[in-house]
């Protein structure tokens, strides 16, 4: 059983106060920052934060599952963790989409469709009026956020097909959508463009900074800098913003 996630919003008047305290931080901090290839968006935001304050940022890819969160100061992914009582603040709203090649013709996909395509139920276009091809499902792999939401919430906790491609990162899964009409996948929002066409699901995850217990000092102040004006103004960019 998970246990509970701590979600908290940290104030913008504990931001300004630990912006007037950098003084008395060493020259010398650095932050460790683990960042989902899921949220690669949110490194503008990452630089724009970290150049004010005198923390050094040393940010590193890292699957969600895949890191222990005592190396690092703060994780960003998207959706909470699986397994562990995390301190999480979010950042931003992301929505999780279903991407198929834009010369797919089968443009009556409905959510019992989509369903038994990423099941393995139906594996050929031709069961959905398309061509007499077979379909080339492609997901993320474990711990990828986005094969996470489609499991736990659109297909209701069963397995993706065992026949499944996997694409190590979002970016090689647009790739692999993009030059092929028979694949389907599923994507981050920030990382659809127009060589993929999709179809909301209405898969929504929360975009999270992480850490293993309540985070003071630079980290502390980083965190509250994403969620200010300053990092939401370059958040809203990629990701719908906090209501």
């Amino acid at each position: 059983m998970n246990r509970y996630t701590k979600i908290v919003f940290l104030s913008m008047i504990t931001f300004l106060a630990a912006c007037n305290a950098q003084g008395s931080a060493s020259d010398e901090a650095l932050l460790e920052i683990a960042l989902s290839p899921a949220a690669q968006s949110v490194q503008a935001a990452l630089a724009a934060c970290g150049a004010s304050q005198t923390a050094r940022l040393h940010v590193e890819q890292r699957v969600p599952g895949q890191t222990n969160p005592e190396d690092y100061d703060v994780i960003i992914q998207l959706g909470p963790p699986q397994d562990t009582d995390f301190f999480a603040a979010p950042l931003a709203e992301e929505q999780i989409l279903i991407a198929v090649n834009p010369l797919n013709p089968a443009d009556s996909l409905n959510r019992i469709d989509l369903a038994e395509i990423f099941r393995g139920q139906i594996d050929q276009w031709a069961a959905l009026d398309g061509p007499d091809d077979a379909i080339s499902v492609w997901v993320g792999p474990e711990g990828d956020e986005a094969r996470r939401a489609l499991q736990t919430d659109f297909l209701q906790g069963s397995p993706v097909t065992g026949n499944a491609h996997i694409a190590a990162t979002p970016q090689l899964m647009l790739d692999a959508i993009a030059s092929d009409p028979n694949a389907i996948g599923v994507l981050p929002a920030a990382w659809a463009d127009a060589s993929v066409k999709t179809i909301d699901v209405g898969l929504r995850v929360p975009l999270l900074a992480l850490s293993a217990s309540e985070p003071q000092g630079p980290a502390r102040t980083l965190i509250n800098c994403l969620q200010s004006e300053v990092g939401q103004a370059i958040l809203s960019q990629s990701y719908p913003t906090l209501p």
